[in-house]
């Protein structure tokens, strides 16, 4: 299994920790372009990474995983209503 950190960033608008449920939009171009997408309200999301480029990128059928991490212990983190398209 390939990890690497591709992109990172911290300068979100709203903090992800507030007990709100979020919504994350990822688009993956057949080419290996990534973006995602963040948002609290539908409608209202925001470009968190553009178009990042998958290093080495070859197109076939891909494992996906969710990570997340806590800034505390008593932090909570839950994946539901996953669309694959």
């Amino acid at each position: 299994m390939l990890e690497a950190m591709l992109a990172f960033n911290t300068d979100l608008p709203f903090f992800l920790y507030d007990e709100s449920w979020h919504r994350c939009v990822v688009d993956l171009t057949p080419d290996g372009r990534i973006s995602v997408r963040l948002g609290t309200q539908a409608g209202d999301l925001v470009t968190v990474h553009d178009q990042v480029q998958l290093p080495g990128y070859v197109p076939h059928r891909h494992m996906i995983g969710f990570g997340a991490r806590t800034g505390a212990g008593f932090s909570r983190h839950q994946v539901a209503n996953i669309r694959l398209g």
